[in-house]
């Protein structure tokens, strides 16, 4: 054997050459496999969280034509003509909706590669992908049924089209088209112009700094205010005039005073928790701004790099940056970050770095809660089987989608905004329409009926559901009063209907026999129980409670 030999094995050099190759070319489409496979698994299985319900609450009021809010929910557009349709419960509907949110995912994932291959290189960009979809936020609530991945999608394809051409008019045209859709979709897209403002500077270089290129960017924008003009008349055009404009301009102003101060979130504290559900992306997150300073590259350029990893840092001013809030954030971040995996897969092999980010991942799946998703089924079906026609109610969250939700969406900042008013809001729905169901599935209501004690709800509101309602099943409350032996009562009626009685109850002079129904106006009655028991009068027919013990815990957490 000569030295040669010894000195050049050509044979393993080309099979470990041959492996290399291999490798390189297997590993993106095996890391973004089992991305697309987490996922998958976790928009089928995991809990329906309440701001979902509140979701296709909108979808169910558009499909009935009832009353909504136009601001923010021109997405309810692509849902309303189907969803309703396929029947079942909410969380069945919402678990079908969860594949088009993937869809979104997949999209946004799409110009997360189309932009960061333009900045770093295809391996860099495939990271980026992966270290986004990979991240435990990201990945727990991509699927879920809310703006933020569509949001995601839309602006993260205007990214691309701005990134991608020249911005003659086809693509003018889309990029105002897309700006448009995501303004109606959800106002917080005004997080994402730095990224705007990067991707403007870093082809505005490429473009030699011709000022007809800045014309055209003018362009979009004037093309986003005509269409988003066009398509929110046209979406409005289904809620009544008066209270859609005067709702729009209540809710854009609450929005702008309430959603922006710095270190005022309440969800600060989970930016730490990102990090470590997302280590690899965070950490290329973290090396990026030394990367961009060091970068070779033209300072515009290192100043559009900067722009795209700025939204990394909105959860400090930005109010509602829940979990869910960075799957729509993060797109032009991974962009940037790609600066990162670039150099960490030149320095540490891609399928390192590859390895890294699945592993993370897997983490993350596997440590995720245990689902709540039967119960919530179980809940609904009974409602569903309880009630055979549709009725008014309260809650937090718009549970039962199929029903008319009377009261607002009642998260921290909706009671926060309830409260400031100083206007006893339930009892004057209660006075506007009959609502005689309560559910109370956030347990707010409760200590209103477990003692006489001052809650945050108006008093007046205190008075009407306390004297308006009892205890039905479960979490649920319907219209009725409850009397003690030999008790006599003259009840404000504050939603009229059909009552049953549970015993002989004198009303208004007159015997009603037990399981007999009674109609009761709006206002005073006169209700005596002559018996020496307790005994009651409640809404509806003869209505049965379910006979299944009623689920507790259906709620899962972010």
């Amino acid at each position: 054997m000569s030295a040669a030999t010894l000195e050049h094995p050509q044979h393993p050099a080309g099979s470990m050459g041959a492996l290399s190759q291999a490798i390189s070319r297997v590993w993106p489409a095996a890391l973004l496999v089992l991305m697309a496979v987490l996922h998958v698994h976790l928009a089928l299985t995991r809990s329906i969280n309440w701001d979902e319900f509140w979701f296709y609450s909108q979808v169910e009021a558009l499909a009935q034509a009832r009353n909504f809010q136009p601001l923010q929910t021109l997405h309810t557009q692509m849902f309303a003509w189907w969803l309703p349709q396929l029947g079942g419960t909410a969380v069945e509907q919402i678990l079908t909706a969860r594949w088009v949110m993937l869809g979104f995912t997949a999209i946004a994932s799409a110009a997360i590669f189309v932009t960061a291959r333009k900045i770093s290189n295809d391996t860099a960009a495939y990271l980026a992908v992966a270290a986004y979809l990979g991240g435990g936020f990201v990945l727990n609530h991509a699927a879920s049924f809310r703006v933020d991945a569509i949001a995601a999608a839309t602006l993260g394809s205007a990214l691309a089209v701005a990134m991608c051409t020249r911005l003659r008019a086809p693509a003018i045209l889309a990029l105002g088209a897309l700006i448009a859709v995501s303004a109606l979709v959800t106002i917080k897209f005004v997080l994402w112009f730095p990224a705007f403002l990067g991707i403007a500077l870093w082809r505005w270089e490429e473009e030699g700094f011709d000022w007809r290129y800045v014309a055209r960017w003018v362009a979009a924008g004037l093309v986003a205010a005509v269409m988003g003009a066009a398509l929110y008349l046209w979406h409005s055009a289904a809620a009544e005039a008066g209270q859609a404009a005067v709702s729009t301009t209540s809710y854009a102003g609450r929005s702008a005073a309430k959603m922006f101060g710095l270190f005022h979130s309440p969800y600060l504290y989970l930016m730490r928790h990102a990090a470590l559900f997302a280590v690899p992306l965070a950490l290329a997150v973290v090396l990026a701004p030394v990367l961009i300073a060091r970068d070779k590259r033209s300072v515009a350029k290192r100043a559009a790099l900067a722009l795209l990893w700025f939204p990394v840092l909105t959860p400090l001013f930005y109010h509602n940056s829940a979990p869910y809030f960075y799957v729509f954030i993060l797109p032009p971040v991974a962009i940037a970050a790609s600066v990162s995996f670039a150099f960490l897969a030149e320095r540490y092999g891609a399928p390192m770095c590859a390895a890294a980010i699945a592993s993370f991942a897997m983490m993350a799946w596997v440590t995720n809660e245990e689902p709540v998703t039967q119960r919530q089924h179980a809940l609904l079906s009974a409602i569903d089987e309880t009630f055979a026609e549709p009725v008014a109610y309260f809650d937090c969250c718009g549970m039962i989608g199929r029903f008319t939700k009377a009261n607002g969406f009642m998260t921290p900042w909706g009671i926060e905004g309830y409260r400031a008013s100083g206007e006893p809001r339930f009892a004057g729905t209660m006075e506007e329409q009959p609502v005689p169901l309560l559910f109370d599935n956030e347990q707010m209501f409760a200590p209103l009926f477990e003692s006489d004690a001052p809650t945050f709800f108006h008093p007046d509101d205190e008075a009407a559901l306390r004297s308006n309602y009892r205890h039905f099943w479960g979490d649920l409350y319907l219209a009725g009063h409850d009397l003690e032996a030999g008790e006599t009562i003259n009840w404000n009626v504050l939603v009229p209907g059909t009552y049953t009685a549970s015993a002989p109850l004198i009303i208004d002079g007159a015997r009603v026999e037990a399981g007999a129904t009674v109609e009761l106006a709006r206002g005073s009655v006169a209700i005596s129980n002559p018996l020496n028991e307790p005994a009651y009068i409640m809404w509806g027919d003869n209505i049965a409670a379910p006979q299944m013990a009623a689920p507790s815990d259906y709620w899962g957490g972010f």
